[in-house]
């Protein structure tokens, strides 16, 4: 059984993963009480409070804001539940920390990367292993800006690149294996116009240099009006590319390679995306499952990024800078 501690879109498609897999969602916790009731009554749960949850599911999906997954996850995992928390891990390295405690303590803390579970993502890692040592990576994640969202609510911690950021950085750090980011440089364009949420950023790119000196180029960006999320490896054998959205297609060398388990899916976010898989390894507690530690790492990552491009020159990992700091605020100073 399955409860939910968000209402979102996040919240929404591990409930619709829930039911493709046979889960029953028991529960749903929310912010704001409608959300919480409109979500629960859309997949027969109960509408509660935060503080009754895992309201007797065995699995806790934590898809709230970064800035308050800490008290979510931990409340939880104390009371004995697997936690699934949704990227990004949290708002500030702090917090990160303090979730791997709480992993360590517990050790059914999973972070939640969807898009690591899936057939196409997985199916490029291995063609990446094929073309190693990879010297060059490009990975692109636009998308409108989010909706339902108070981005003036300091709980989300940042504009694109840690929304958007966090997802690049986990597939660059998925693809590059072993090989351990030594250093990045930012660039990061503030928000503007109409909609525009001062202090944060709308878009920007990254480049992260890896030990072997592999450089992964990292673009993000909530101006686009449809997402286009795609992925580039060079290797001295050839090229891998692969689609994520709006359409999954994977290559290798300019030949197509055929993803049986994802063309008759490769539309529905549920599957394709690796929701549905995600849940199923979380459920069984497969090996296979990111944890806690690569959220942080993750997020060290971001937050380097961010005060790169407060400096204007690279900044060397892992991040010695504070962790008590979101993003935006060490982006802003």
């Amino acid at each position: 059984m399955v409860a939910l501690a968000g209402s979102g879109a996040a919240a929404t498609l591990h409930a619709l993963a829930a039911a493709r897999v046979g889960a029953p969602v028991v529960a749903v916790a929310s912010r704001r009480d409608d959300h919480a009731l409109a979500l629960a009554e859309r997949v027969g749960a109960r509408p509660c409070g935060f503080d009754e949850l895992p309201a007797g599911a065995d699995l806790v999906v934590v898809a709230t804001p970064p800035g308050v997954h800490l008290p979510h996850v931990r409340a939880s995992a104390d009371r004995g539940a697997r936690v699934l928390v949704e990227s990004p891990l949290a708002t500030t390295l702090a917090d990160a920390d303090a979730l791997v405690g709480v992993a360590e303590a517990d050790g059914d803390v999973i972070y939640g990367e969807n898009l690591a579970a899936s057939a196409i993502l997985r199916r490029a890692v291995q063609e990446v292993r094929a073309i190693s040592p990879v010297h060059d990576l490009e990975v692109r994640a636009l998308s409108p800006r989010p909706e339902r969202r108070d981005l003036t609510d300091p709980v989300w911690g940042g504009g694109a690149m840690l929304d958007l950021g966090s997802r690049a950085v986990a597939l660059a750090l998925l693809l590059a294996g072993d090989d351990e980011p030594v250093e990045v440089e930012a660039e990061l364009v503030p928000s503007t116009g109409a909609a525009a949420t001062p202090g944060l950023d709308e878009s920007g790119r990254a480049r992260l240099r890896f030990g072997s000196g592999l450089v992964a180029r990292l673009e993000v960006s909530w101006t686009l009006p449809d997402a286009v999320w795609d992925l580039q490896a060079a290797g001295p054998t050839g090229v891998v590319r692969a689609s994520l959205l709006p359409d999954q297609e994977l290559e290798r060398n300019g030949e197509p390679l055929r993803l049986p388990d994802v063309a008759d899916h490769d539309r529905d976010p549920v599957v394709g995306l690796g929701f549905s898989s995600q849940l199923i390894e979380t459920g069984d507690g497969d090996g296979g499952a990111l944890d806690a530690h690569f959220g942080r790492a993750v997020l060290d990552v971001v937050c380097a990024a961010y005060a790169a491009a407060r400096l204007g020159a690279p900044v060397p990992l892992p991040f010695d800078g504070r962790r008590d700091l979101t993003p935006a605020q060490l982006w802003q100073g």
